[in-house]
């Protein structure tokens, strides 16, 4: 209870219950302990969602749990025990986190050996991550994070998540349980960022999830504005070629997201070369191109226009960093960063990546425009 009492000082203000009282930092060895908290008048999610939420209303109420918990995370108290039971809706709709009882705080905010005693698994039956069983650190934020995402889950399909991989497959719980989203919610288009965001939120390992509960919140904005009409064919193209989802082997998971940046390099040579062709540009690739370079794939293009013969040098780089992909590409010496994003999201890389080419190209034809008008006040020059 000191525990509770002390990450609840740590925390307090909007989202949490405030508290007015307690005894817990003088009170004797035999003295009953109390706290006094403002009581909020309302009922848990668990009994307030009586069906699945529209998209919009699931990621309205999950963006205000995600900045409670990044709060929480800012004074260095993790929750660790985030479900439907421990979250409250009060009249006016307002949310409210609740039940610090086994919440982590820093080794100076401890009074005393208040470990989990050895042995015992933290966390809940709503969503059971690995990282919580017996004998795991379990001070780790990104549990958090997981969990909120399994918030969202339950509010888009009235479902319990129950574990990050059923079954023989491994299947995480959007898609094993993807019958579960009413067909208005499968059907819209911004399905398809919610799948790679629970591609990423779900994945086994934490350190291909959500890093932090701001990168959450991010996406979670993301998914609220409108998605770009051009990314569609290749979302959908993306979603056909997506493989199962990543083994717990981090060796396997890796090779897969390997497998994937390629996957997506290709398919921007591809549409370049689509591109090109129209305007009468020949693209020549490196031999073996994308050409892998540790953990990046590099695409170098030496543009040609065939009647002309100006020529324009530019390249393309996808690179894995740490648990991030980030894009990169070069057109006759302008260098353009373009995309940074998870890099267990497959789907959403090919996305950015196929509508990066349009740019890309884009680039390529000003920097002729640019080498020919040289060239031509030269020649006025000379003469």
């Amino acid at each position: 209870m000191k525990q509770e009492v002390v990450g609840l000082a740590k925390v307090m203000g909007k989202g949490v219950p405030a508290i007015f009282d307690s005894n817990t930092g003088h009170a004797r060895e035999e003295e009953e302990l109390y706290l006094v908290q403002a009581w909020v008048d309302g009922v848990n999610l668990q009994q307030y969602l009586k069906r699945p939420l529209s998209i919009e209303g699931a990621l309205k109420f999950t963006l205000s749990l995600a900045r409670i918990v990044e709060r929480c995370h800012g004074s260095h108290v993790l929750h660790r025990d985030i479900k439907p039971e421990n979250i409250i809706i009060d009249p006016s709709g307002e949310l409210f986190l609740v039940d610090f009882g086994i919440a982590w705080l820093p080794p100076d905010d401890r009074e005393g050996d208040h470990a989990t005693r050895a042995g015992q698994e933290l966390g809940n039956r709503f969503l059971r991550l690995p990282e919580m069983a017996a004998g795991q650190p379990r001070d780790d934020p990104r549990s958090d994070v997981t969990f909120v995402v399994g918030i969202l889950f339950y509010l888009l399909t009235a479902t319990y998540p129950r574990t990050l991989s059923f079954g023989g497959n491994g299947l995480p719980p959007h898609r094993h349980l993807r019958e579960a989203f009413p067909v208005a919610t499968r059907d819209d288009p911004r399905m398809l960022r919610l799948t790679s965001l629970f591609d990423v939120g779900f994945q086994f390992t934490p350190n291909f999830r959500f890093q932090s509960a701001g990168r959450l919140i991010e996406r979670l904005e993301e998914i609220l504005d409108p998605m770009p009409t051009e990314s569609t064919a290749v979302m959908t193209t993306a979603i056909e070629r997506y493989q199962e989802m990543m083994r717990e082997h981090e060796t396997a998971k890796r090779h897969t997201i390997l497998m994937s940046m390629r996957e997506a390099a290709v398919a921007f040579e591809q549409r370049i070369r689509t591109l090109a062709a129209a305007q009468h540009i020949e693209p020549i690739m490196m031999a073996g191109s994308p050409l892998r370079e540790n953990d990046a794939w590099v695409t170098t293009i030496r543009f040609r226009q065939i009647t002309g013969g100006t020529e324009v040098m530019a390249y393309q780089k996808v690179q894995l960093d740490g648990a991030d992909v980030i894009c990169t590409s070069r057109v006759d010496g302008t260098p353009c960063d373009y995309y940074r994003g998870p890099a267990a999201d497959s789907l959403r890389l090919i996305e950015e990546v196929g509508r990066h080419s349009g740019a890309f190209f884009a680039m390529v034809l000003d920097a002729f425009v640019r080498k020919v008008a040289s060239r031509r006040s030269f020649l006025k020059l000379i003469e």
